[in-house]
């Protein structure tokens, strides 16, 4: 545990740029989602909404769970992936998730189904409400506020850049660690030495063998 030292000099205001920072990457880690529907879920507006009426709001359902959820018109996941939406701040992008004119009842089993889909690609549409005209109407909804919320989004963060994680500053009176000295190792180069077998001695050529001295034949001599 880092130790907190009071006091005004360059160790203390190190510490208090390490606490903002830590702050930082700790909002960072929460996924976008995971706030947004937290804060929908404690909201007022979501309050509001059930206990604006009994019936479905989308249309005539074809089949029934028998209780309602609030729905969101355009999903949060697809908000989320709107141009910009990134660059919002935290409190810009809950108040999306609680945009009053984006909610609405619907039954429980067709909000289950539709999940993070839009009401074109949705393929079990026409199984919980089977008059087109339903589906027509929270289509050309969904398209205009689809419109509406990225011209918000877009008007918001003009002229915005990301924001970059702050790096606390190093306390000027703290020796920094020493450096590690890398250790090579390093071994003598071993030397192959061809080694060949030595020649043989030439053997010397061998000596003929020596032949008898011929012995002449004796002529005998001619009668006289």
């Amino acid at each position: 545990m880092r130790e907190r030292v009071a006091g005004t000099g360059e160790i203390a205001a190190a510490h208090r740029a390490m606490a903002e920072a830590e702050k930082v990457v700790i909002a960072l880690r929460v996924d976008p989602l995971v706030r947004m529907r937290q804060v929908f879920n404690a909201s007022r507006e979501r309050a509001a909404v059930i206990a604006s009426g009994t019936a479905d709001q989308v249309g005539t359902l074809g089949v029934s769970a028998g209780r309602l959820e609030v729905d969101h018109i355009v999903s949060l996941s697809r908000i989320a992936r709107m141009e910009g939406f990134e660059l919002l701040t935290a409190a810009e992008q809950n108040s999306l998730a609680v945009r009053r004119n984006n909610l609405r009842l619907m039954d429980a089993s067709a909000n289950a189904s539709k999940g993070e889909h839009t009401f074109a690609t949705w393929p079990n549409a026409r199984y919980y409400y089977p008059d087109a005209a339903d589906l027509a109407r929270s289509r050309a909804l969904e398209a205009e506020l689809i419109e509406e919320m990225q011209t918000w989004i877009r008007t918001r963060v003009k002229g915005r850049r990301p924001v970059a994680v702050p790096q606390p500053p190093a306390p000027a009176d703290v020796d920094a660690p020493p450096a590690v000295k890398a250790r090579i190792r390093t071994e003598p180069e071993r030397t192959r030495i061809r080694t060949e077998p030595e020649p043989l001695p030439e053997e010397p050529d061998e000596a003929p063998a020596q032949q008898p001295p011929l012995r002449r034949r004796a002529v005998p001599e001619p009668e006289r």
